[in-house]
């Protein structure tokens, strides 16, 4: 008898611990969006690498060869890359 309406099944299957289409949908939206966050989040840490390396990479530019001849090494100062190092440091 209870099962006859739509709120008694509700009610009927809540108690057993099932999920509605309604909140289904509910926790399938928020994953989605907790994913697309995480992505998000990855992407700006790459590119924060991806710019810290080119502004780093511009020591790589001798050939192996070259630098091999060096004796002493070139101390690269960013003061930008210093001051965030420090303040995650």
């Amino acid at each position: 008898e209870e099962n006859i309406t739509i709120s008694g099944a509700e009610r009927k299957a809540a108690r057993k611990g099932f999920v509605t289409r309604s909140e289904f949908d509910e926790m399938k939206e928020r994953l989605r969006q907790d994913v697309m966050t995480e992505a998000r989040n990855e992407v700006i840490r790459l590119l924060g690498g991806m710019l810290a390396g080119s502004r780093l990479g511009g020591l790589n530019a001798l050939p192996q060869s070259e630098k091999a001849g060096q004796a002493e090494e070139e101390v690269f100062e960013d003061k930008v890359m210093a001051e965030l190092a420090g303040s995650w440091s």
